[in-house]
């Protein structure tokens, strides 16, 4: 037993420092083999999560909504407007954005700046949705009350964020439209085609005024406009602008670019390391 122990104890004797030496080795290696995976774990979900554009988001006009949220709070939010997703719809929004007509013609008395520029969200239900697109002057809204639309028929759902034109009945959309607060895809059986979604600034629509739920009567404002709203319902939100924009936000397209950069680096960089200690 003597021997089988010192013979044991033979065999495990190596010299201190060269145990040392082989446990730093260990332990070097170990930690360039965590330092490689975190780099490529990093690298990849840098690449993954870039916010590059998709294929249909790619043909699609992207719109900025300046807002007034509250008297001292404002905002903004990005749409991008599909025609592949609800034609009729999508034409007859960038006609009202555009400065044209309900035939598509110019007249911008009655659309562009003079439809959107002080519009209300006159309708806004919490965790529904918000209603917009009765124009602020009576004249104006009195151009679009009979320009009834044909529906589209239903190819995208009525998620959160995604936008669909208001309808009373078949082919009576106008100019009326509303923004999905939630997962609204029961509407979907009733004819509410989406044309459009929030691609950023959604916090933003989060933030639409509602204090005054479905109180605000259309007729009225259909044959007073702004003015019965600012007297009534004061508080509202509205909208002060509507511009296109080439990007999702000029300043990040650049953020964009160097992220993809960033991710590419990160990711070659990794896998060298990786075979070199590997």
């Amino acid at each position: 037993n003597n021997k089988r122990t010192t013979s044991n104890n033979n065999t495990l004797n190596l010299n201190p420092h060269q145990l040392n030496l082989n446990m730093r080795s260990s332990h070097s290696c170990s930690r360039s083999l965590l330092v490689c995976i975190a780099i490529f774990f990093f690298g990849t979900v840098l690449l993954f999560s870039s916010p590059t554009k998709a294929a249909d988001e790619q043909d699609a006009v992207l719109l900025k909504f300046e807002v007034q949220l509250a008297p001292s709070i404002s905002g903004s939010f990005i749409l991008a407007v599909h025609s592949a997703w609800a034609p009729l719809g999508a034409e007859r929004f960038l006609n009202l954005v555009d400065g044209n007509g309900p035939q598509g013609e110019s007249a911008p008395a009655i659309s562009g700046e003079s439809f959107w520029n002080g519009l209300r969200f006159f309708r806004v239900i919490d965790g529904f949705m918000a209603q917009f697109g009765i124009a602020p002057k009576q004249e104006v809204g009195a151009s679009w009350f009979f320009a009834n639309l044909k529906d589209d028929p239903v190819i995208e759902s009525n998620k959160k964020g995604y936008v669909s034109f208001a309808t009373s009945g078949e082919d009576s959309r106008t100019t009326q439209m509303f923004i999905n607060f939630e997962d609204n895809s029961r509407l979907d059986g009733m004819g509410f085609a989406p044309f459009a979604n929030v691609v950023q600034g959604m916090d933003v629509v989060d933030h639409i005024y509602s204090g005054y739920g479905d109180k605000p009567d259309q007729g009225r404002i259909q044959s007073e406009g702004n003015s019965y709203l600012e007297q009534e319902f004061p508080s509202l939100s509205y909208i002060k602008s509507v511009a296109r924009v080439d990007s999702i936000e000029m300043a990040d397209s650049g953020s964009r670019k160097y992220s993809l950069l960033l991710s590419h680096i990160f990711t070659h960089t990794s896998l060298l390391i990786f075979f070199v200690y590997v």
